[in-house]
């Protein structure tokens, strides 16, 4: 608010000083463009930001001639609304805050007014599953016999699923994947339907291990209405608890999709396949031979986000540190507060890595410019000619590798191109080689295949990086879009390895990982700390969590209940804590006594 229009008070590129927009406030003669936003008076605020539109005529030279001027605030609401491209950069200018009329309970006055019982449609709807079924099964008379056991019923089988700290208004949006998925199954328990096929991935994602049991209890329910059941999961308390495992691999991307074995989890744990070591205990992930000393601290100070109650967490520099709790206990509440308090830390998610369909895996870390370089010392042509996006695209398909086919109201349908058949380059450029490779042939090679073809010390050192996160298997020219959300983010760990003094926040960083996975993962974030950076993750894999140096434990249960710390310290003295429910199964994970 110290600066001035002819200085550049307003943030939003579309009225930066000189631009068009910027010219109309200046044009239309109601502001003194050198006076701070300070001195403003009410009424030049309200005209800057919430004018409505109006025609102006404009003859002084160096002026647009015929414009509209209008509010900065009153065009950004009519370009949220409208069809125009801009909305994510606008977004930055918003925040949601709840309406000042209905409080954010999106009901009039009326709805508001009726009670019963003492309570109104918007206090129920501010309950937790858990205090609102017993207040239900309480009201009497004929009207409630109608609804109530039915209602009590379906908030019943949202408990069983484990989510009876939710209340009924939470949006949907703000759910987690795992929580998403528990609240549709819930809808199920309750169903009638026989003989139907239901499929679940990962239904064990974000689900603390004190709640596995139940959710093996559930899915056994639908399977005991003749039903089937067929469950991706990796963790091994589940699996344990299957009636057939279809063990696939041996390993991933173009060393995988073979059926290995099909079998009970005894017989799978005979075999040597990666499941088979992990179901059987013979691969283990060690703990490390010392934890690092913590001695220098990051203090998120009196945390009330959502369910927290005003705690204050440390969590050291150079060191892994790791959340845990149960579900809806607030750590990813916590975790916005670390973010909010320590605004450089970045997060490194299992989130889309762009929307294009030209990002491929060589393109993202860096290394194309680099290997096309070599094409071009070997061939004597320009770069240019080995991009996809260049001078070497196909000219039918334009480097995508596909055409698009417009089905309207169905959707684009994507074809193989007929031109370059999914090579994305032109003839010309498919006729130079290096190392005996075409460019097309050099994308179609896996990371751990391409490794030994080019001479490039810095591509090299790329190929290598990536061979250390595990992701050696995916293709070169691998479009990013078709990555799962851990191969994503293990590729995003593979841009900072190299870098120091960052602080990188991962939420559920194991989530569709296999076990044996999770100890390269393990192995990875040691890697990030050991080179000057600290880590900070939400976890609940024990495998992780016991090779934490560092470890806050928030509870003791989900939604009212929790959102306090329970215990902080390392693995061993967390574990040794009889009021910490993570303490209970880390205490096993690490091998102590029984509590």
């Amino acid at each position: 608010m110290n600066k001035s229009l002819q200085q550049g008070a307003i943030r939003h590129r579309t009225w930066k000083v000189g631009g068009r927009y910027w010219n109309i406030v200046a044009a239309v003669g109601m502001f003194d463009m050198n006076k701070p936003l300070q001195y403003f008076s009410d009424d030049e605020m309200e005209k800057l930001l919430f004018h409505p539109p109006l025609e102006y005529s404009n003859h002084d030279p160096g002026y647009v001639q015929t414009f509209t001027y209008e509010g900065i605030i009153s065009r950004l609401m009519k370009r949220a609304s409208d069809s125009r491209g801009g909305k994510e950069y606008d977004a930055q200018f918003f925040v949601n805050a709840p309406c000042h009329q209905c409080g954010g309970s999106r009901l009039n006055a009326a709805a508001r007014a009726v009670r019963v019982c003492g309570y109104s449609v918007v206090d129920l709807l501010n309950m937790e599953v858990r205090r609102l079924r017993p207040l239900l099964d309480g009201l009497e008379g004929v009207v409630a016999q109608r609804i109530v056991s039915a209602v009590t019923g379906r908030l019943e089988h949202l408990e069983q699923v484990g989510v009876g700290y939710l209340t009924m208004n939470r949006s949907i949006d703000t759910l987690s994947g795992g929580e998403a998925q528990r609240v549709k199954l819930a809808r199920q328990l309750g169903s009638a339907f026989r003989e139907i096929i239901y499929v679940l991935d990962e239904p064990s994602a974000g689900l603390h291990p004190a709640d596995s049991e139940r959710l093996v209890t559930l899915l056994r329910s639908l399977a005991a209405k003749q039903n089937s059941v067929v469950v991706v999961e990796h963790d091994l308390a589940i699996i344990r608890k299957a009636d057939v495992i279809v063990d696939v691999g041996p390993h991933a991307g173009s060393y995988g999709g073979k059926v290995l074995k099909a079998g009970t989890p005894e017989e799978i744990a005979e075999t040597d396949s990666p499941t088979g070591l992990a179901l059987s205990g013979r691969h283990t992930i060690p703990l490390p031979k010392c934890r690092r000393k913590c001695t220098k601290a990051l203090e998120v100070r009196q945390a009330s986000l959502n369910n927290l109650k005003g705690v204050s967490a440390h969590f050291y520099k150079s060191a892994l540190n790791c959340i845990t709790g149960v579900s809806g206990s607030g750590k990813s509440s916590l975790i916005k507060e670390l973010l909010r308090q320590i605004p450089d830390a970045i997060v490194i998610d299992q989130s889309p890595i762009g929307s294009s369909s030209r990002s491929v895996v060589v393109t993202y870390v860096d290394a194309f410019d680099d290997m096309r370089a070599e094409f071009a010392r070997a061939t004597g042509m320009p770069p240019s000619l080995f991009a996809f996006n260049s001078e070497g695209a196909c000219p039918v398909c334009e480097g995508l590798g596909y055409t698009r086919l417009d089905m309207h109201f169905l959707g684009d349908l994507k074809e193989v191109c007929e031109a370059c058949n999914g090579r994305r380059f032109n003839e010309k450029t498919l006729s130079y080689r290096y190392a005996g490779h075409t460019i097309a042939d050099v994308l179609d090679l896996t990371v751990e295949q391409a490794q030994d073809v080019f001479r490039s010390p810095e591509v090299r050192k790329r190929f290598q990086i990536l061979l250390e996160v595990g992701v050696g298997y995916l293709r070169l020219g691998q479009s990013l879009t078709e990555l799962s959300g851990g191969e994503r983010q293990r590729i995003k760990i593979a841009q900072r390895l190299s870098r120091k003094g960052y602080t990188y926040v991962l939420d559920e960083p194991t989530r569709g990982l296999h076990p044996v996975d999770v100890g390269m993962l393990v192995r990875i974030l040691d890697r990030l700390v050991d080179a000057g950076n600290t880590v900070v993750v939400v976890e609940h894999d024990l495998d992780l969590v016991k090779c934490a140096d560092w470890i806050v434990d928030l509870g003791p249960g989900g939604g009212t209940e929790g959102g306090t710390i329970v215990a902080e310290g390392t693995p061993e003295e967390v574990a040794a804590n009889r009021n910490s429910v993570s303490g209970k199964y880390l205490a096993e994970a690490l091998g102590m006594a029984a509590r």
